[in-house]
């Protein structure tokens, strides 16, 4: 993942073959299924919005390659800064990951390039058992107001199964519970907790094993928002927070009908992919 402007500027995507060689194995283990490809304008850049799953990965790397093979559009996605110090940083950069700086972000939308962001960010990503698919926003109106200033569409993707990834133990909150716990949470973590609003959940994947679960992902993109009606109002907080809520509503939407989607092909599910879930 690379937080150099010039560097994200210059990137050239690999081939849609080469790309959908390098996610063969999460394309097996999650079986994405896509719905709505006719709702993205190919002609015109967009900014994908979407619900961010818990302690995500999967979602966004084969979203990003579900766009691109099948559209042809290739969407920068945008990381927080804890990847830039992870050891997986190359990998991210690689595919075209970029730190989510409101610089970063208006130099790429200059260019007429596309852009995949979670508004909800870390607060999604270490969401609490009880916040399965609820947006974490709040008035995070930044891709709002940059897609006006662009001219940008914004495109709503909803994602389901992944929250459903790793079930929750306790939380770090919990389990420091004491003394001792509140100093270690205080020295170590309790900056992370403020920045994230979380109280930090403690997951599992299979059984008690850091692996997560190999949930089906289904995909639906919602009804594109032409932002160029805006035009000029990039500044007005009453516009932002009318542009906000329909694309929170419209992920919403789409968020129901994967779930009636995904009722209906339960029963199609290979046993060996039910089992380990149940574990």
């Amino acid at each position: 993942m690379t937080k150099s402007i010039e560097e994200a500027l210059a990137f050239v995507p690999p081939s849609q073959e080469e790309f959908s060689k390098k996610f063969r194995l999460l394309n097996a283990y999650f079986a994405p299924e896509f719905i709505g490809f006719d709702e993205i304008d190919t002609e015109q850049p967009t900014l994908f919005a979407a619900n961010h799953g818990r302690f995500g990965v999967p979602d966004t790397l084969l979203l990003v390659q579900g766009i691109y093979c099948n559209t042809g559009i290739f969407a920068h996605g945008l990381a927080d800064f804890i990847h830039y110090e992870a050891p997986w940083k190359d990998f991210l950069t690689s595919i075209g990951g970029v730190v989510g700086t409101r610089e970063m972000c208006r130099a790429i939308m200059k260019e007429g390039k596309s852009l995949l962001v979670y508004p909800g960010g870390g607060r999604e990503v270490l969401k609490s058992k009880g916040n399965c698919y609820q947006l974490l926003w709040e008035r995070r109106l930044g891709f709002v107001r940059m897609a006006i200033e662009s001219g940008h569409r914004i495109t709503p993707v909803a994602c389901l199964g992944n929250d459903e990834l790793f079930d929750i133990v306790t939380s770090v909150d919990a389990l420091l519970s004491n003394p001792l716990g509140t100093r270690i949470k205080e020295k170590y973590v309790g900056d992370m907790m403020k920045q994230y609003n979380s109280d930090m959940p403690i997951p599992r994947g299979i059984g008690f094993t850091p692996i997560p679960k190999p949930v089906k992902l289904y995909f639906k993109f919602g009804t594109s928002i032409d932002t160029k009606k805006y035009a000029g109002q990039s500044d007005n907080a009453d516009v932002l927070q009318r542009l906000q809520d329909d694309v929170a509503e419209s992920l919403n939407h789409a968020l129901k009908d994967l779930m009636l989607i995904r009722a209906q092909n339960k029963s199609e599910e290979p046993r060996w992919r039910r089992l380990l879930n149940s574990l």
